[in-house]
């Protein structure tokens, strides 16, 4: 039978979590019969999201093993104490309250962390053998009395907790579930199980009883799944979407016939004069009517300032109609007026010219109230960095800036922000679009344009401020103040830019928006396939991916992913599959001798340097060996250390 590809959101969540739920931690081996080597082309979407399930699940299962495996580090949460405060059936879960005796705990668990829940402590499972188990057996119990004071042990129930023992005999001693928090509360949290599986056996058969009886717990944080969640609705909630189709083909070259882009003379004038010949084509690849262009970005090369440039060719552009379906429409010329008709429509528009009274000449009318609050919002507006006239156009286009991490996001928002703006209108003047940074983490210098900050000034507008004259007015009009998560949404929707991580674009805040036109990725060799389809669910017609295969690879932990070629991009795969690519070829960093090598052995020989860097990178001190553009010193004996951060060192070099 044909497994079903396409799901809603909310079905993959369920979909994914049913799995995940229902794994037992002793058997968490990697299934390569299910495993399939990732092709550079798919026959169907059915199969790419056929072939890509597996190893998401299997990148999962390497994820909570190494969590078990990291469970002594420093900043991993020490396996804790519980009991259960209550529980019911929740749909197709078994959801629990799990009560925590030290509040400061609570704030280490977040929506989405896996933990396990045992009736052993996680070391009597994990981490001994059997004659350590003897020798810790005894300080794993103190423990275990020392954190749950507190907690209700009434010698009334003893004999529950006699008949729960009963329940353990058996050969699987170490029964335990797998558990997805759904958030914290007071004195403790509220955690998620899947135990209703018609395949489950005795360990979740036994699980589902001993829940009801009064009990010691035991409860450890492992990984958090919300990427790899994302990443799994993103699969399945896009398999219906046209431009999955081409990225399943590994095809960059479907064109809409519909929409010929071109932009306007003066901002044309404005690339030519502040871009190089491989920029001015990475720019016109954008501007094409291909759904997913490929930018190539070598160390130097003026990759962020591209990507500028490609947001204000996709922000200003204006469809081209073709000359074959051109309509011309003549249109009769008006009656001409009689002199009486004119004089008449003079003495109308102009009363106050013959005598007459005129409406506008009564200052009854006139709400003071209302001029205020006018304004004041003039003035505000002139605070956030919305699009000044002429850059308003009829057609509101929208743009999600997508990277891998926070660091890469950041670097593109303050480029866009500072010094005026960074964006060029129609006109080829330089602006500060409306934009805004979404997700935690950001750094500082773009608090500017956070959401939180933007929702608030939002709000404030909304009100009128502490202006009580504006507030009458809002009174007066029956207008309702926006509340913080109106604020947010109205940001988003009139924004032409939302710049968040890959990961964040999947979030339920993001998935409310209404459309993007465009989704731009930087960094986009550095990200798994599957996560590079979390901003597509967003429905954008076209996709630009910068990003060089050259440098560093997506970060995957199972190594058994990795043989079957998941740690793959997606634009190292199209480019593969000899999409066109356009590779900036000008590099601005490096001295030309540096450069060479990167250049032989990467590029093809393809690099060039710029006149600055031929000139500006040259220093009197470069013809001394032991000082010239770059030296190997072989530094030994040495040996490398870690600190306390956990960075490595070596304290002679």
């Amino acid at each position: 039978m044909t497994q079903q590809v396409e799901k809603s959101k909310e079905q993959a969540v369920v979909s994914l979590l049913k799995k995940v739920l229902s794994w037992n931690i002793h058997v968490l081996d990697p299934q390569e019969d299910k495993l399939t080597k990732v092709p550079i082309k798919f026959d169907s979407v059915a199969d790419y999201v056929n072939t890509f399930e597996p190893l998401l699940l299997e990148e999962c299962r390497a994820q909570i093993l190494r969590s078990l495996e990291q469970e002594e580090s420093k900043d991993s949460v020490p396996p804790i104490a519980t009991r259960v405060r209550y529980l019911g059936d929740v749909d197709d879960f078994f959801v629990v309250g799990l009560s925590v005796s030290d509040e400061s705990i609570v704030q280490y668990f977040h929506e989405n962390d896996l933990l396990l829940l045992s009736v052993e402590h996680p070391q009597r499972i994990f981490g001994f053998d059997d004659e350590e188990e003897k020798q810790g057996a005894e300080a794993i119990d103190n423990t275990a009395e020392a954190q749950a004071e507190g907690v209700d042990k009434s010698s009334d129930k003893k004999k529950q907790r006699e008949k729960a023992k009963d329940m353990l005999k058996n050969p699987q001693k170490y029964i335990h579930l797998i558990g997805s928090v759904e958030g914290g509360e007071a004195g403790g949290i509220r955690v998620k199980f899947y135990t209703k599986n018609k395949d489950k056996d005795e360990r979740v058969r036994n699980m589902s009883k001993l829940l009801y009886y009064d009990r010691d717990w035991w409860i450890l944080k492992m990984c958090n799944l919300s990427t790899l969640q994302r990443e799994y609705t993103a699969l399945h909630v896009t398999a219906g979407l046209p431009l999955l189709k081409s990225i399943a083909e590994g095809a960059t070259g479907h064109k809409d016939e519909e929409s010929i882009n071109e932009i306007s003379n003066p901002l044309r004038s404005a690339f030519s004069a502040m871009y190089n010949s491989s920029q001015l084509d990475a720019l016109q690849l954008a501007l094409s009517a291909n759904k997913i262009a490929l930018i190539q970005g070598p160390p130097g090369t003026g990759k962020t300032h591209v990507i500028i440039g490609i947001m204000s060719v996709l922000l200003h552009a204006k469809a081209k109609i073709a000359q074959d379906k051109l309509v011309v429409k003549t249109k009769s010329s008006p009656s001409p007026m009689s002199s009486a008709d004119k004089l008449a429509a003079w003495c109308k528009a102009q009363p106050w010219m013959h005598g007459e009274e005129c409406i506008r000449d009564d200052l009854s009318l006139v709400n003071p109230a209302y001029e205020l609050f006018m304004e004041q919002k003039r003035r505000s507006i002139k605070l956030l960095p919305n699009e000044p006239e002429p850059v308003k156009v009829k057609n509101h286009k929208r743009i999600l800036l997508c990277a891998p991490s926070n660091g890469a996001v950041d670097e593109i928002v303050l480029r866009i922000i500072k010094d005026g703006g960074g964006l060029l209108n129609g006109d080829g003047v330089r602006y500060k679009p409306s934009i805004v940074r979404v997700g935690p983490g950001a750094h500082k210098d773009v608090s500017e344009v956070t959401l939180d900050q933007l929702a608030k000034m939002k709000m404030n507008l909304s009100t009128g401020g502490a202006n009580p004259a504006a507030a009458g007015f809002h009174h007066m009009t029956r207008a309702l103040p926006l509340d913080m998560n109106g604020a947010k949404s109205a940001v988003l929707t009139e924004c032409s830019i939302v710049a968040t991580t890959l990961s964040f674009s999947g979030s339920a805040l993001l998935t409310k928006v209404p459309y993007f036109d465009y989704v731009i990725i930087d960094e986009a060799a550095q990200a798994v396939e599957t996560s590079t389809l979390i901003p597509l669910q967003h429905k954008a017609k076209g996709l630009v991916l910068v990003g060089d295969p050259k440098q560093l690879p997506a970060t995957i932990i199972s190594p058994v992913a990795v043989r079957y070629g998941y740690d793959q991009s997606l634009f190292e795969r199209l480019m593969t599959n000899h999409s066109q690519v356009c590779m900036l070829r000008t590099q601005y960093r490096m001295h030309p001798t540096i450069r060479q090598f990167p250049s032989d052995h990467f590029y093809e020989g393809l690099l060039e340097d710029s006149a600055s860097v031929r000139t500006d990178r040259n220093q009197p001190y470069h013809e001394t060996p032991c000082f010239g553009p770059y030296v190997f010193y072989d530094v030994r004996p040495s040996h490398e250390a870690q600190s306390s951060s956990g960075s490595v060192f070596n304290s002679d070099e």
